[in-house]
């Protein structure tokens, strides 16, 4: 999904195909994604990637050989979770309001959220994808959309948990996302069980096997 959500946006270009492979470049996100059924075909696809930082597999037993192709040490590996309907999910009554948040939260994201750098979230904020859950007008949570294309980015500060704000933001960024076309998917790190009940809540359905981002 991830991969035909960034074709059908025309966000990433299509690097080469063939019956049983493809390789994506995206630009934006700076990362190559791959999909291939042999390790035949994943060997030819990586020989049109002359240096890469950052590479998505969709076939986890392809890692080494991307590993060692690339120079690439670590690996984080992902359950894929998408959400197939296409009617919006009704919204739970709430005090809580949604809205955008611009470079003025730059700091404060930078304090809350550990996984992405400050180029990196600044960059997420010019794109106008981050919304903030606001109780009043002090913020309690935020989530976005990764550059890629996958929601995430969700941190609910600590004093506001076991609220079910997670919940209700989600469902709000969700709905904003049917609004604009897309289809909503995410990429749950291994082991994070909090977020895999979270999605199954909601209605999303898992893929088989995983999403591995290698860097």
């Amino acid at each position: 999904m991830d991969m035909m959500e960034c074709i059908v946006h025309q966000e990433a270009k299509i690097v080469q195909v063939c019956a049983d492979g493809v390789l994506l470049s995206h630009p934006a996100a700076q990362v190559y994604m791959i999909s291939a059924d042999s390790e035949e075909t994943m060997r030819r696809l990586m020989s049109q990637i002359d240096h890469a930082q950052e590479v998505v597999i969709h076939q986890e037993q392809f890692l080494p050989l991307v590993q060692e192709a690339f120079g690439l040490t670590e690996a984080t590996v992902c359950h894929q979770a998408v959400y197939t309907g296409s009617t919006l999910l009704p919204e739970p009554e709430s005090s809580l309001t949604f809205r955008t948040l611009d470079e003025t939260y730059l700091s404060f994201l930078c304090e809350n959220y550990t996984r992405g750098s400050r180029d990196y979230l600044s960059e997420r904020l010019q794109a106008g994808v981050m919304t903030g859950a606001f109780a009043g007008t002090e913020i309690t949570a935020f989530m976005g959309m990764h550059a890629e294309g996958s929601m995430g980015l969700l941190e609910v500060l600590p004093q506001f948990r076991r609220r079910g704000i997670a919940q209700a933001l989600e469902i709000h960024y969700l709905n904003t996302l049917l609004r604009q076309g897309r289809i909503p998917y995410g990429q749950i790190i291994v082991g994070n069980e909090a977020s895999i009940r979270l999605h199954e809540k909601l209605g999303f359905t898992f893929s088989k096997g995983t999403v591995t981002w290698v860097h």
